[in-house]
């Protein structure tokens, strides 16, 4: 709340300061004007008032609120005093109240137009929009997750107009601009994400890649530390975009080729890819610290929690179902399946 009143002041400061200046002067003007006039003519018959009381008065009757404390008792109190200060008060009160509707207006039209700063901390950043439904399957997923539920997301793209009602319910927020710009990333809070998705703006283009390749080497060379998730959609592009240094990249038409055999020579390998991929019903895929100094005791302490252990995720690749002996390396994670993120 403070910080809202301290930038509208600053805002209205610049955009109308000669008008705040003479509606700050009519009111200091206003004040002393009921103040001092409110003394003049009831301190006789309420020789116990004090200025306290009289600024008090004031402000009461100045802002309409009329707690009725206070109040004049004489002819010259009510009607030379109280009246102008009532009429004037209100006046000034419903400027003021206009100035600040209009600030809130514009600041959302801002917001939504994609036009005004982001200042968040831990947020989702999703760069490229490829439409409503898909921007809503990835809130759904990002925030089935217990540890990313109330993380906020931001869409960065440079075509969108303005931010699609059903995003704005969902609570995403908008930036737009060029993604490959330092000063669009900045104004997102690009420095402060947890995690960047890099999304192709057309699925069917292959070309498209050329953007998601010009934002990944944007993002990886002012935050290395990003973690920064890539969409492909030409297959040969896979590894253009892990050299420019993304930490992961999904090509939809090469799982789509693998999971299309999959299913001719297994029946319901799909229905079981499409549950353990979803965050928002049965059982999902997990990457957790490792819980021992080995598979084995990693695998012990997974079951306990009713976790079903796979492998071990070690330099970009994962050892399914390695040795029991296998020991766990430094910077290794532990892939395993369950209803919820395993609490070891």
């Amino acid at each position: 709340m403070i910080r809202l009143l301290v930038t509208l002041f600053a805002r209205v400061r610049r955009t109308s300061g000669q008008a705040l200046r003479r509606v700050s002067l009519l009111s200091f003007a206003l004040l002393f004007f009921a103040t001092s006039g409110f003394m003049y003519f009831e301190l006789d018959g309420q020789p116990d008032l004090e200025w306290s009381d009289a600024l008090w008065w004031a402000l009461v009757t100045m802002t309409t609120v009329g707690y009725g404390d206070l109040f004049p008792k004489t002819f010259g109190g009510r009607y030379l005093i109280a009246i102008p200060t009532m009429v004037f008060g209100i006046s000034i009160l419903g400027y003021l109240l206009s100035m600040v509707a209009a600030f809130l207006i514009e600041e959302r039209n801002r917001e939504l137009k994609g036009m005004a700063r982001v200042d968040l901390s831990e947020h989702l950043l999703i760069i490229h929009f490829p439409g409503v439904a898909r921007l809503v399957e990835i809130c759904e997923q990002f925030r089935s997750d217990r540890r990313t539920a109330g993380k906020s997301l931001v869409l960065i793209d440079a075509d969108l107009e303005e931010l699609p009602a059903e995003l704005v319910e969902l609570g995403f927020r908008f930036v737009r601009g060029n993604p490959i710009l330092e000063e669009t990333l900045r104004n997102a809070s690009a420095a402060t994400a947890s995690q960047a998705i890099i999304l192709a703006k057309d699925p069917h283009i292959r070309a498209t890649d050329n953007a998601s390749l010009a934002v990944t080497l944007t993002l990886e060379h002012l935050w290395p530390d990003l973690h920064t998730v890539a969409e492909c959609v030409d297959p040969a592009n896979v590894q253009l975009l892990e050299r420019c240094g993304c930490d992961s990249v999904v090509c939809m038409d090469e799982l789509a080729s693998q999971l299309l055999v999959q299913e001719a020579l297994d029946p319901g390998v799909k229905a079981l890819v499409h549950e353990i991929t979803s965050n928002t019903y049965g059982q999902e895929f997990y990457v957790v610290p490792p819980p021992g100094a080995t598979w084995e005791a990693c695998r012990v302490a997974l079951d306990a929690v009713g976790a079903l252990p796979l492998g071990l995720r070690r330099d970009g690749r994962v050892l399914i179902n390695p040795p029991r002996t296998e020991a766990v390396l430094a910077g290794d994670m532990a892939v395993c399946i369950a209803p919820d993120r395993p609490v070891l």
